[in-house]
This record gives structure tokens, sequence and C-alpha cells, in this order.
């Protein structure tokens, strides 16, 4: 897990099976933790990637998943976000199969609640980042802000793999 840049929910359209919808419509760039931070709150870093320590990166002794644990950080990002993939053996909670599906992928989606409506979410999230992570909103045309949407998320992929 790299990290975080913007909400995204992905809708089962069709399949054969009973899927729920999985991702995340939560801004989480907006409560991201300083240390985490990407430039100017653009995006929000795994504890791995901005730490490098195999206790986040589920490496070394931790590379198992009885003795790597979720981080206080992804533990944050796993509240508001539920269904949402959030450290390296978060499977038993985010790893979903439908057979024969179709997908549609929405980038920025309305609403700023996750899927699962996680109750008091945001009270923990306030309290784990208190103070440091200011509120910025920008507006962009439809076509700009999915083409923007869209965009940052091949450069954070960019940015953090290679």
């Amino acid at each position: 897990v790299d990290g975080y840049n913007l909400p995204m929910v992905v809708d089962v359209t069709s399949t054969i099976d009973e899927c729920l919808s999985t991702g995340c419509s939560v801004d989480l760039n907006r409560v991201c933790p300083v240390k985490l931070r990407v430039r100017n709150g653009d995006a929000c870093r795994s504890a791995c990637e901005a730490f490098g320590r195999p206790e986040y990166c589920c490496s070394g002794v931790f590379s198992n998943p009885n003795t790597c644990q979720p981080s206080v950080y992804s533990r944050m990002f796993k509240s508001a976000c539920p269904r949402s993939y959030s450290y390296a053996y978060d499977d038993a909670t985010s790893t979903f199969t439908c057979t024969s599906a179709d997908y549609e992928v929405t980038f920025c989606p309305g609403g700023g609640q996750s899927l699962a409506n996680a109750t008091g979410a945001g009270v923990w999230l306030t309290n784990v980042v208190r103070g440091d992570a200011p509120i910025t909103r920008k507006r962009f045309s439809p076509f700009r802000q999915a083409f923007v949407s869209a965009s940052t998320i091949f450069i954070f992929d960019l940015l953090f793999r290679y």
C-alpha cells in the first residue's frame, strides 16, 4: 500500500454473484497527518512510504500476518474507509472477488461518506490529527476535474513506485 490521493469508488455493474461496492469516498487528504503528507496535501503516503521501517512495510521479521499488525496510520485510514486496503495484510476485509463482473470506477464521488458510513470515524480522525491538517478546496469544471483526478492517480503512482 503506497498511499492515498483521491476519493474513489468501484461499483459492480453486472455480475453473477452478489458483490458490494468498494473504495472510499472520503477525502482523507484533508485529515492526513503532517508526517504522511505529500507536498501541500496533494496526497497522503502510507507509513511504509513515509518512514520505510519494517514494522510499517511488513518486511523482515514483520513479513507475515502474525507479526505485521495495522499501525495507527493504517487504522486511521481503515476507520474512514473500511472496505479499502490499508496495509500489507489487510486482505480479510479488503480483497473481493466477483465472478464475471463489470466495474465502474468513480473518481471523487460526492457525499463525503465512506461506503460503510463508519460511525464516529470523523471524531476519531479529528482527534488523531487535530490541528495539523488544513482544509483546502479547489473548484474545477467537471471535465477538468475528471482529467485532473485520473491524471493524479498515474502521477502519484509514478512518483512513489519509481
